[in-house]
C-alpha cells in the first residue's frame, strides 16, 4: 500500500498543477479539501467542504462530526476558537453586496460559477439581426439597462471566486512547506521562492529587501511588528512596479479610458505593463486574458497592507500578505523573463 506522505504529496501536486492550468475555483478546492482529508486536518477540511458543497441543513450533522473529532485532538475550547475562525473567513470570502446590502452567498463554489455563467450569458446577450431600426433601438436601451444592472453582480461574483481560489491556493501551498519543512528534497516552493529571490536581485533590489523584511517581520506576533510587515509588503510591489513600469504620464486604455501612470497608482502600472508584454510573453498572455483577477489580486494585497496601518491586523492576515507578494512577484517575473527572452 503505497505510504501515506505519498498520497499526500501526489495530491499536493495535483493540486498545484490545477492551479497552474488556471483551473476553475471548483476544481481547485476540491483538490485542496482532499489534501486536508488525506493529510486530517479537521479545520481545513470543514471551511474546504463549506466552500466544495455550499451550507444546507445537511451540512450541520457533517459539520458537529468535524467539531467533535477537532474538540477530542485539541479540547473543547481551542476547538471551538479555532472553529469560530475558520467560519469567519469563510464569511468573509462569501461576502458580496446585494441589492445595496452586505450578504453572504453560501452555495457551492460550482453553484456560484453556474450563477456566474447565467449572469454572463445575459450581460453579454447580443440583440438579434433583422429588426426594424425603432426595435433595434428599443432592444439597444433594454440591453444597457439590464448589462447595467448586472455588472455589479458578475464583478461580486468574480472576485468571491478569486477569493475562494487564493485561500484554497494558499492552504495547499503551507501543507506542502509543512510536509517538507527540513527535508532536502527539492520543492516547487523551494524552487519558486529562489526563482523570485534571484530575479528580484537583479529587477528590483529594493523590492526584495522590502520582501524579506515583511518576512522578517511576520515572524513576530507583536503588534508593531505585524503593521511593519504589512507596509513592507506594499514597498515591495511599488519597487516591483517601479522597476517594471517607472511612473510616467497618463495612459489611454484599450477600452479608451484614461488612467494616472504616476506614483502613487502603481497598481495601474502594474496592469498596464502586462498589457503591454501580450504577444512578447505566454505567461503574460494568461495574465492578461484574466485581467480582473489580476486587479482584483492587487487591490487585496493594497487592501491587507493599508490595513495593518490603520487597524488591527492578525498574525495570519500579515502571513498570507507576504504568501501573496510572492506568488504575485513570481507572476510578474515570470512576464520579465520570457519577455526579455523573446
Amino acid at each position: 500500500m503505497e505510504p501515506p506522505s505519498e498520497r499526500i504529496g501526489r495530491a499536493i501536486d495535483d493540486a498545484l498543477t490545477a492551479v497552474a492550468a488556471n483551473a476553475p475555483a471548483s476544481v481547485i478546492t476540491r483538490a485542496a479539501l482532499r489534501v486536508a482529508m488525506l493529510r486530517q486536518d479537521t479545520v481545513a477540511e470543514f471551511w474546504l467542504r463549506m466552500e466544495v458543497e455550499g451550507i444546507d441543513d445537511s451540512s450541520q450533522d457533517r459539520n458537529r462530526a468535524l467539531l467533535a473529532r477537532l474538540t477530542a485532538q485539541i479540547g473543547a475550547e481551542g476547538a471551538q476558537r479555532r472553529w469560530e475562525v475558520a467560519a469567519e473567513s469563510f464569511q468573509t470570502r462569501r461576502t458580496m453586496d446585494l441589492d445595496g446590502k452586505r450578504a453572504v452567498l453560501a452555495p457551492s463554489v460550482a453553484g456560484l460559477e453556474s450563477s456566474l455563467s447565467s449572469l454572463m450569458t445575459i450581460h453579454d446577450d447580443e440583440i438579434p439581426f433583422g429588426m426594424t431600426p425603432l426595435d433595434t433601438g428599443l432592444a439597444f436601451l433594454d440591453r444597457q439597462k439590464v448589462r447595467s444592472t448586472l455588472s455589479m453582480p458578475v464583478s461580486e461574483r468574480r472576485s468571491m471566486l478569486e477569493r475562494i481560489k487564493d485561500a484554497a491556493y494558499i492552504y495547499v501551498l503551507d501543507a506542502e512547506a509543512q510536509i517538507l519543512a527540513g527535508e532536502a528534497v527539492p520543492d516547487s516552493v523551494a524552487r519558486g521562492r529562489a526563482f523570485v529571490e534571484k530575479e528580484l536581485a537583479r529587477v528590483a533590489p529594493n523590492a526584495l529587501d522590502a520582501l524579506r523584511a515583511a518576512e522578517a517581520r511576520s515572524a513576530d506576533h507583536e503588534r508593531e511588528a505585524v503593521s511593519q510587515a504589512a507596509t513592507s509588503c506594499r514597498r515591495a510591489i511599488k519597487a516591483l512596479a517601479d522597476a517594471l513600469y517607472p511612473p510616467g504620464p497618463p495612459v489611454t486604455g484599450d477600452d479608451g479610458e484614461v488612467r494616472s501612470m504616476d506614483d502613487d497608482h502603481y497598481r495601474n502600472r502594474l496592469t498596464t505593463w502586462v498589457l503591454q508584454q501580450r504577444g512578447r510573453s505566454t505567461h503574460a498572455d494568461l495574465l492578461a486574458s484574466n485581467l480582473l483577477s489580476l486587479g482584483t489580486r492587487l487591490k487585496s494585497l493594497d487592501d491587507l497592507a493599508s490595513k495593518g496601518v490603520h487597524a488591527d491586523l492578525s498574525h495570519a492576515e500579515v502571513e498570507s500578505c507576504v504568501s501573496w507578494v510572492y506568488m504575485l512577484a513570481t507572476d510578474l517575473l515570470r512576464v520579465e523573463e520570457q519577455a526579455n527572452r523573446n
